[in-house]
Parts: C-alpha cells; sequence; structure tokens
C-alpha cells in the first residue's frame, strides 16, 4: 500500500469516525451537530493536502490524529505547527499544540503563531493566559465554539498554513 493510500484510508476513518459521533455530546454536554464534525475533518484534509502535513494517528480509546506542518530537518527553516484532531464520543475536539512546538520555534514565531489562532473564531478564549505558561498548553477546543460554519474552515486552513512559513 503506498502513503497517498494510507493516507486516503486515515482520512476515511477520520470520516467514519466524525460521523458516527453526530449528535452525541460534547465534553461540554451539549449537542455536537454534524456540520461540527465535518468541519474539523475538513481543517485536517485541507491542511493535508496545502501543507504536506505529516500525519501521526492516537491510539487512544478516541479516534485521533496529529498533523505536524512546517517541519524541516534545517532547524533554521523549520517552523512546525502541531494540529490534534479528535474525533471520539465524549471527548471531541481540536487542539493546538503549542507545548509540541515551543522549543522548536523562536520566541517571534511563537507569539506569531499565537496571533495567528487568537485571530479565529472562538479561539482566544480557550488559549487566554498561553504566554503566562511559557507557551506550555495544548487546551481542546469544542468544535461548535471555534468552527462555527462553514464560512470558519478556510480561516482556519490559511491560519495553520500561514503559521508554518518562517517569516
Amino acid at each position: 500500500m503506498s502513503h497517498s493510500e494510507r493516507v486516503l484510508g486515515h482520512i476515511g476513518a477520520t470520516l467514519r469516525a466524525a460521523r458516527l459521533e453526530a449528535g452525541k455530546e460534547t465534553p461540554h454536554g451539549r449537542p455536537m451537530p454534524p456540520p461540527a464534525a465535518r468541519r474539523r475533518v475538513a481543517v485536517g484534509v485541507q491542511a493535508l493536502r496545502d501543507g504536506g502535513a505529516r500525519l501521526s494517528w492516537g491510539k487512544g480509546r478516541s479516534p485521533g490524529v496529529t498533523l505536524w506542518l512546517g517541519e524541516d530537518e534545517d532547524p533554521k527553516q523549520a517552523n512546525p505547527v502541531s494540529l490534534s484532531i479528535y474525533t471520539g464520543v465524549g471527548s471531541s475536539g481540536i487542539s493546538i499544540n503549542f507545548t509540541s512546538v515551543r522549543d522548536k520555534r523562536d520566541q517571534g514565531e511563537m507569539q506569531r503563531l499565537a496571533g495567528l489562532m487568537r485571530g479565529l473564531p472562538g479561539v482566544a478564549g480557550y488559549i487566554e493566559g498561553l504566554e503566562a505558561q511559557g507557551w506550555g498548553m495544548h487546551r481542546g477546543m469544542d468544535p461548535a465554539d471555534v468552527l462555527p460554519s462553514d464560512g470558519a474552515v478556510d480561516p482556519w486552513i490559511s491560519a495553520v498554513n500561514e503559521a508554518a512559513r518562517r517569516k
């Protein structure tokens, strides 16, 4: 099986998991509308296409995938972004893994990453206090809050891909 066939298989598994979760409750006790599940998966799929993301599939109770963009063997070129998508019932969400990249980006690039993410709908409240915690945060965010409409998908894709480019 080729790499692209494996990636497509994993994307299909994520889409199936998102469909299964539709109508279930989120960790905040609110119903998870099917569109929010589809939007969360759309961000990951498009980031793969646009940014050449590397996938790291979870092995826990809930299906999940972490997307890594902006990686490079040359530390002067690398500007990684780590984004996790969880699709399990009771633990669904999307997370920007600041903790995982804080030692791989300089201070200015961490600030730029945070600024780009804060510009997305609903994200700012989830990452409040990020700098005070020394960038040690990877809080799960409710997709209904941070991907409230189909129109929220493209800004996410743009922000994540922009953050992976070194300025």
